[in-house]
């Protein structure tokens, strides 16, 4: 089990600050996920917390450790990363993508045993890959990359995970499946879990908790009942009258009009502040 935490932390490519003073800490078995508009930040975010950019100011600790003070080896056992878009070597199969995923656990001139081969194996059953194992990644389409790179992930069984938008290609059966995954790894083995989602109402099923984001600082955080509502819908993305709940669960769902951006007329009382 091991935690994520960010204290003021500031992210900036050159000169340009992205992310301003963010704080928040995700729980072993819980799933965090950070949403809002396009340029607010959020995969900025995943890449500090994955190192490939540093901090401008502040610290993130994973496990109550400074991540700049773990290796790099240390790292990719601890923290698995999905990015938005993989780049990955077309004529390696499937299976060597994901087999990939277990280096982190190798030694020098090691090579991958039976019990790696059968980890490997294990994370495409789980992903629903095996069925083109052996098929070269320039064969596959971008949702089959998707789920090939999330099977990597798995491999490489590491106790946090970061998912920048992995739905994103996916079709809503594939979409459900992947989220289900990661939600079912955290109840099973406490994965620490940060996921950027577009995609409100899979963010508002799926997260149990939620970091808004605007203009790369935090502008709400907490339940999914607490965070999407009304008011924060409107102040964020600029529409109207579109959070409700829905009929089964009471989850606030966002159901947006054609030119509701532009309607700042009579609401007919969605979710809002005071309710959400």
């Amino acid at each position: 089990m091991i935690e994520l935490e960010l204290k003021g932390i500031s992210l900036a490519y050159g000169h340009k600050l992205v992310v301003k003073d963010l704080s928040f800490r995700v729980e072993p078995g819980e799933v965090v996920g950070l949403i809002g508009p396009n340029g607010s930040g959020k995969s900025t975010v995943i890449r500090g917390l994955s190192r490939v950019i540093l901090p401008a100011s502040g610290q993130i600790y994973l496990g109550g450790r400074d991540i700049l003070e773990i290796s790099r080896p240390e790292l990719a056992r601890l923290l698995g990363v999905v990015p938005q878009i993989a780049i990955l070597p077309g004529t390696f199969t499937a299976f060597e993508i994901v087999l990939m995923g277990r280096n982190p656990h190798l030694g020098f001139l090691r090579h991958e045993s039976a019990h790696d081969i059968e980890i490997a194996w294990n994370a495409m059953e789980m992903t629903r890959t095996e069925s083109f194992a052996r098929r070269r990644v320039n064969e596959l389409s971008g949702g089959e990359i998707q789920r090939v790179v999330i099977a990597r992930v798995l491999a490489q069984e590491p106790k946090s995970v970061l998912l920048d938008e992995p739905t994103a290609s996916l079709d809503i059966s594939h979409q459900v499946d992947i989220l289900d995954l990661i939600k079912g790894l955290c109840h099973e083995i406490s994965l620490t879990v940060v996921i950027v989602l577009h995609d409100l109402n899979l963010a508002t099923q799926y997260c149990d908790r939620l970091i808004l984001m605007k203009e790369g600082r935090l502008h709400a955080q907490g339940t999914p009942e607490e965070v999407i509502n009304a008011h924060n819908i409107e102040e964020v993305y600029g529409a109207f009258d579109c959070v409700y709940p829905h009929p089964d669960s009471g989850i606030p769902v966002v159901l947006p009009k054609a030119g509701g951006s532009l309607k700042r007329g009579r609401k007919s009382r969605p979710i809002d502040a005071e309710a959400g």
